[in-house]
């Protein structure tokens, strides 16, 4: 199922919201860091950006921005998208996923923003290109990965997300290495 098949249902997507309310962060709180690369998916575009700039809180994140397949879309599936990837992030808890710090999202569904922590060595495919980890680490990743993927899976089979869900949300940008 493509977005063009998603059925609009607002009031799944008001309760989403609401049982959501206490992530929502004010697009004035991001500053985008023009220092770091944009990097460009299939769904949306990641920026290094500041939460909260000059304030003793204030942290770099990953701001993920949402973008539709085509421009003439109807702008309700931008919400409709953000509140499927706000119910699958939301659930995953796993040493290894980042968990999300926050979104945003405007009054009249033109944007829709995803933040999590930023991580210096960027997600499993960025960190293998640039520091060239050894046989023997590389492995350990891919086999923390499968772990990871058939618990989320086996928790999938156990609740009602849906495979479109598993297909349209889960990539290897929540999946980040941390700096040890």
């Amino acid at each position: 199922m493509d977005d063009r098949e998603l059925e609009l249902n607002f009031p799944a997507l008001k309760s989403c919201l609401e049982t959501s309310r206490h992530l929502f962060v004010d697009i004035s709180r991001i500053k985008s860091e023009p220092s770091y690369e944009e990097k460009r998916g299939g769904f949306g575009d990641v920026q290094v950006s500041t939460l909260d700039p000059e304030t003793p809180l204030s942290k770099l994140v990953a701001a993920k921005t949402i973008r539709l397949r085509t421009q003439n879309q109807d702008h309700q599936r931008l919400a409709f998208r953000l509140a499927r990837e706000l119910k699958v992030w939301a659930g995953l808890e796993h040493p290894h996923v980042l968990p999300l710090l926050g979104f945003y999202l405007d009054e009249e569904y033109k944007m829709a923003v995803l933040l999590s922590e930023y991580m210096v060595y960027g997600d499993l495919k960025d960190y293998t290109v640039q520091q060239k980890p050894s046989w023997e680490m590389r492995l350990h990743l891919v086999s923390a990965s499968v772990s990871l993927w058939k618990s989320w899976l086996n928790g999938v089979s156990r609740s009602a997300t849906s495979q479109t869900d598993l297909h349209t949300s889960i990539g290897t940008a929540p999946l980040s290495v941390m700096a040890t």
